[in-house]
């Protein structure tokens, strides 16, 4: 039987953590600011179906797993690590007037 994987929260060794040692350290603590609110996002099936497995490989819930993974990509966002401009198509949205 495979073993299963563990989440690693150790910060130098950890999976998930920043690859760059030289920059100083980022002030993230707003994102632990107010209570935690639902948000739907609208998700592929191939996505959300990712999203299990991997939840379930580490036997955590998919809210964690989701939670964990945002926390990650802001992160890593704000540390200029992931160009947003090269990855997401902005639309021009019209707006609608009322139809009364």
């Amino acid at each position: 039987m495979a073993k299963r994987p563990t989440l690693n929260t150790d910060k130098e060794s950890s999976l998930l953590s920043s690859t760059a040692k030289d920059e100083p350290e980022q002030n993230n603590s707003d994102l632990n600011e107010g209570r935690i609110v639902a948000s739907g996002v609208g998700l592929k099936e191939g996505e959300l179906a990712a999203i299990e497995a991997l939840a379930a490989e580490y036997g955590i819930t998919k809210n964690a797993f989701m939670r964990l993974a945002i926390r990650r990509f802001v992160e890593m966002v704000r540390r200029r690590e992931i160009d947003l401009n090269d990855s997401i198509e902005v639309k021009k949205t019209e707006t609608r007037k009322p139809k009364y």
